[in-house]
């Protein structure tokens, strides 16, 4: 269970900490909940026992991004049961939260973009939008884990 004041990351939403855990009554039985506020002044409350299906999770340490980060200048081979539905499945990869599925998405992107660069059809807007958020999700990781001024060493 997370505590008060823990420096965590949401999927989607980055690097939060707990603001407080509290219980709330719901159907006769008290709950407990995660309320996270973050940079912009949003408030998210989540119930503590669906945290970690909602990917709430601790920052990565240092060893383990920075090896994961490795990962970025690696070509992604695309497989050809994805050619057609590489949206979903970058949709899929974001929603875990994690930094190595979120790296996944911005590798795969990259490939689409070079697979298709001669081609008339171009990867679709919502796909960029998909990579972008992926982009966000690592800086944010790294941001907390390694700090901001190592930023432009990754080429993201």
């Amino acid at each position: 269970m997370f505590k008060q004041g823990e420096k965590v990351i949401y999927p989607r939403y980055g690097l939060t900490k707990i603001n407080r855990v509290y219980k709330e009554m719901l159907t006769n039985t008290k709950e407990d909940y995660y309320e996270l506020r973050f940079s912009n002044n949003l408030l998210v409350s989540i119930p503590a026992k669906n945290a970690e299906k909602l990917g709430l999770r601790y920052p990565m340490n240092s060893k383990m991004l920075t090896d994961e980060l490795k990962m970025l200048t690696q070509a992604y081979t695309i497989p050809e049961e994805l050619l057609g539905s590489y949206n979903d499945f970058m949709t899929d990869l974001l929603a875990t939260g994690m930094i190595p599925d979120a790296i996944n998405v911005i590798r795969l992107y990259k490939q689409l973009l070079i697979q298709t660069k001669d081609q008339p059809k171009q990867p679709l807007n919502s796909t960029r939008e998909i990579y972008l958020e992926a982009v966000e999700n690592v800086k944010t990781e790294i941001k907390a884990v390694l700090g901001e001024q190592v930023l432009p060493k990754y080429k993201i």
